[in-house]
């Protein structure tokens, strides 16, 4: 679905064909610059399709910067060279390197996914360049705003560090505020978390209501008994899963939790008509958060994240209408058959419980 707020130049997509399309048409009007961030870049049906007009836009003479994870993207250098032939230029984060650190170093991976197109119009969300994902179902921002700006410097700053294993950056890296939003991003650090802080915080806030959507369900333990508490306070908790991800082995892992967090008064909801990757989340329904980070330990500590946080009205609203269709289409979490799940599924979570911080 496509909602619009045309006042504040503001659009959501859940629907990634029409987040396609409105990306292409606005890389197809740059004048000045365009600059891509994304985890999976896909040498697919979708991928050539944007190589191809931005290859065009490249030769017009419009900046182009890609930045890819060479993790998860499997377009290459060949896959680009005559975009790069054209002016166009594409970095892949981080190349995996054969040593005894790779295990370590390559689990560190650019998961972030943004597009700034001419310092003016930025998008933000879920979803990434694959045919594999464009059925599925996803939360996106388009905004047309001062923001952007910040977005595009943060692009810059991703860009200058592509693929330096062992860059020292900095343990903390402060939020941008702006008057409606806050930006917060994650790097690799085990001690300081600044996504997982901020929704923290916010859970332990809230009054009334929290609900998150996430595809990957994967919480701490501090995360998981801030929801408890706060049931005991009387917020009404939901939380919206798919009912089967693309990554099987997490969805058997965080069977090990969901029938305690069910016992405690959360309400959990599976997901049912296809595969969910929106990563969104409502807060007494003031406070959105959306972004690239997953509702889990991997991504909070181990991922380069970014998430949007934010009071602006509309957004809230585009974020409240997006949710609301989630749990329409969701069927409630059942204990009894949670208690019957195969007893091999039982083991996986055992076994890989003292590694579960890397799913």
């Amino acid at each position: 679905m496509v909602k619009k707020y045309q006042k504040n130049n503001i659009t959501s997509f859940s629907v990634p064909i029409k987040l396609v399309h409105s990306m292409l048409k606005d890389i197809e009007s740059a004048r000045k610059s365009i600059y891509l961030e994304t985890y999976i870049y896909d040498k697919d049906t979708l991928g050539i399709i944007f190589r191809d007009v931005l290859e065009k836009k490249a030769k017009e003479g419009v900046t182009v910067k890609l930045l890819l994870d060479s993790w998860g993207s499997s377009a290459n250098e060949k896959f680009f060279s005559e975009f790069k032939a054209a002016g166009g230029e594409v970095r892949f984060f981080r190349k995996i390197i054969a040593n005894f650190k790779i295990i370590y170093h390559g689990h560190k991976r650019n998961h972030r996914k943004l597009l700034i197109v001419d310092d003016e119009i930025a998008y933000i969300g879920s979803a990434n360049i694959s045919n594999d994902s464009i059925d599925w179902r996803e939360f996106a921002l388009r905004i047309k705003d001062p923001v952007t700006k910040e977005f595009s410097k943060i692009f810059l700053d991703d860009y200058k560090i592509f693929n330096n294993f062992f860059h020292k950056i900095k343990p903390r890296i402060n939020s941008i505020k702006l008057k409606d939003f806050e930006i917060v991003r994650d790097v690799p650090n085990l001690l300081f978390q600044n996504i997982r802080k901020k929704t923290l915080e916010l859970i332990k806030k809230s009054k009334k209501s929290i609900i998150i959507e996430t595809p990957y369900f994967n919480p701490d333990k501090g995360l998981r008994k801030a929801l408890k508490r706060a049931v005991k306070r009387g917020v009404d908790v939901k939380i919206v899963l798919p009912e089967r991800s693309d990554v099987r082995i997490s969805d058997i892992i965080r069977q090990e939790f969901l029938g305690r967090l069910f016992l405690a008064g959360v309400k959990i909801y599976y997901f049912e008509p296809k595969v969910l990757h929106a990563k969104v989340a409502l807060f007494d329904d003031e406070i959105f958060s959306v972004g690239s980070a997953n509702f889990s330990t991997r991504s909070h500590m181990y991922q380069y994240e970014i998430n949007l946080f934010g009071t602006e009205a509309n957004i809230r609203k585009l974020v409240k209408s997006h949710l609301t269709e989630s749990l329409e289409e969701s069927k409630k979490f059942n204990y009894e058959e949670w208690k019957k799940r195969p007893w091999i599924h039982k083991l996986i979570e055992k076994v890989i419980l003292p590694i579960r911080k890397l799913f």
